[in-house]
């Protein structure tokens, strides 16, 4: 019976430590820098906010979106409506740390820049 007991206490103990790891994105900026080309995305609980600034000019987006598992490190960002220059209305990402992550298809890493959502 003692060793059901351990058994339970060590899985929830494992359990709960799991969540702690969970990759959140909500109220962080992120940045991709390559020289002057700056392309930051931001998050809140229900909207995404996008800005490119690049040899193309300025420009912005911003959306709702969900966020889909796909593994522990894998997630495909679903968009409401696509940005103008997308193909589609997914991103897939895969979380480096709580502090960076990668788009799957451009490789580009996006690193943590602040907390909050304001995007300069």
């Amino acid at each position: 019976m003692k060793k059901i007991f351990l058994s339970i206490i060590l899985f929830v103990i494992m359990a709960s430590g799991c969540n702690d790891k969970r990759f959140n994105v909500i109220d962080k900026v992120f940045v991709y820098k390559n020289g002057s080309e700056k392309q930051y995305v931001a998050f809140d609980d229900k909207k995404i906010y996008m800005k490119w600034d690049d040899t193309l000019g300025i420009d912005a987006f911003s959306g709702e979106y969900s966020i889909k598992p796909v593994n522990d490190s894998t997630f495909t960002v679903v968009l409401k409506d696509k940005p103008k220059y997308w193909e589609k209305n997914t991103w897939d990402i895969v979380s480096v740390s709580q502090e960076e992550f990668y788009s799957v298809d451009s490789k580009k890493h996006y690193k943590f820049l602040k907390a909050g959502i304001e995007l300069k």
